[in-house]
């Protein structure tokens, strides 16, 4: 679900770096098995195993979906793994093995009231309220998952503070920064190719 979102871009070039620093470690990747192989690990490294697991998904009607997770979460055995990564909370902490869970931001929450006025001035604001409340009460039960984690790994020290700030149960030595890496692929362009996609927004 996540592989044509950032999420799933993170995950690759993950991936990709621990193949170039580490070879002495054993890595396991539990996939879903309704979901295709990614390309990147069609093949794999010797000290590299995949696993497909079944996340139970439920299948309900739309909005049941929005509140109601549409699978149960992973559960590793202690045997296979010593610590598990959780690039998405939303999937499920488990807490069977000390889980490292990677945290991004809490948009949701910090442009919550600028969503209300939206929801409110929309040609179908009823529709979008409640949309809009079943949204919130899903996000809610996401957030609470951190607090399950062992570790948890923010993409800056702006989102670790707003975590801390907005999360005062998380313990903030359980806090650490990891910042996202930079594709190199994309920053040997000459300011002739890089012009062409103007203008910038930031």
């Amino acid at each position: 679900e996540t592989k044509h979102r950032g999420i799933g871009k993170t995950l690759e070039n993950l991936i990709v770096a621990i193949r170039q620093i580490d070879s002495d470690n054993t890595y396991i990747y539990y996939l879903d098995a309704l979901e295709p192989v990614p390309d990147i690990l069609k093949k794999l490294q010797k000290n590299e195993q995949v696993k497909v697991v079944t996340s139970q998904k439920i299948r309900r009607a739309r909005y049941f979906r929005s509140v109601l997770r549409s699978f149960k979460p992973f559960k590793p055995d202690a045997k296979d793994v010593d610590v598990f990564l959780q690039p998405d909370a939303s999937l499920g902490i488990p807490t069977t093995v000390p889980t490292t869970v990677i945290f991004y931001d809490l948009i949701p929450l910090l442009f919550r009231k600028q969503e209300q006025a939206r929801a409110k001035k929309s040609l179908q604001k009823n529709k979008s309220m409640v949309a809009n409340e079943v949204y919130w009460t899903k996000y809610k039960k996401d957030l609470r998952q951190y607090k399950k984690a062992a570790a948890i790994l923010s993409i800056s020290n702006a989102s670790k503070n707003d975590l801390i700030k907005h999360m005062p149960e998380i313990d903030a030595a359980k806090v650490g920064v990891m910042h996202l890496g930079v594709n190199t692929a994309n920053t040997n362009k000459t300011s002739s190719e890089v012009s062409k996609y103007q203008p910038y927004i930031l």
